[in-house]
């Protein structure tokens, strides 16, 4: 890839014509994923410059020119002229899982896939990557979980074992009479029947209060096209005296005013 850093280069601006600087720009996308391309007149000629007016002569100077400013190296290898740009591999990501290997031989001296990790090596690393990201989210998964069994466990607490079972069964009942899409809504349902709960416990309510709410969530779907809205409207009424978050904040900050003005004398 062609990054900006290309217009403040020293070995660029020191070519010495704008035919060698045009030259390299235009063989750069033609190159393989080690960065190479065939050093031959006629392919450079027919496929990176069809169209611009680059003799043989031309051609050739410009090579020499990219060679001695260090911007690529020209070699001879197993009997094939051979153009590496350097430091190709530094500047380009290239997933070499997803690239086909150069036909071309690398620079005499110089190993294969230089200034990468080589392929099998890196198809490792990735596979070890995916097995340590699926073994964190399966640990977040397991202790959101365990979180999750916790707060259930303290919600439940003192009800009896068949008021445990009804309870259990009216959660799933409920979610397929009335589907609650928004995380408001399921938190809103929670924040009710942790008002509930308790009131089950201390013997105010019993497990019935199950299939009534099971009623009014039917009744609520029959009546309107916005149906958990009007349940919600519709456990603020007896016996379920539903209040929500803002709604309880108000009534505990009544209190608390009231309690203040019997600290006071006022009442």
């Amino acid at each position: 890839m062609l990054k900006k850093r290309i217009s403040f280069s020293q070995k660029f601006a020191s070519l010495a014509s704008d035919k060698s600087r045009l030259l390299w720009l235009m063989m750069l996308p033609h190159c393989d994923s080690q960065g190479r391309i065939e050093a031959d007149f006629d392919f450079i000629k027919g496929s990176c410059v069809p169209k611009l007016k680059f003799s043989k002569s031309a051609i050739k100077r410009s090579l020499r020119h990219l060679h001695d400013a260090g911007l690529i190296m020209l070699y001879e290898a197993d009997g094939k002229s051979v153009l590496q740009f350097v430091n190709f591999r530094k500047y380009n990501k290239i997933r070499d899982d997803r690239e086909a290997d150069s036909e071309l031989p690398a620079p005499p001296g110089q190993q294969e896939n230089s200034g990468s990790t080589p392929p099998q090596k890196k198809l490792t690393e990735m596979k070890l990557n995916e097995v340590k990201s699926s073994e964190q989210e399966h640990e977040h998964k397991g202790a959101n979980v365990m979180e999750r069994k916790k707060v259930e466990r303290k919600r439940t607490e003192g009800l009896s074992e068949k008021t445990q079972q009804r309870y259990n069964t009216f959660i799933f009942e409920f979610l397929r009479v009335l589907p609650l899409p928004k995380i408001a809504d399921k938190t809103a349902l929670l924040g009710f029947i942790d008002q509930i709960l308790p009131r089950i416990v201390s013997g105010e309510l019993d497990e019935s209060i199950f299939d009534t709410i099971i009623t009014e969530a039917k009744e609520s779907c029959r009546q309107s096209r916005k149906p958990v809205a009007v349940f919600f409207d519709r456990i603020k009424k007896e016996p379920f005296c539903y209040r929500n978050k803002d709604e309880r904040n108000k009534v505990g900050c009544a209190a608390e005013n009231v309690l203040q003005k019997l600290t006071r004398g006022v009442v």
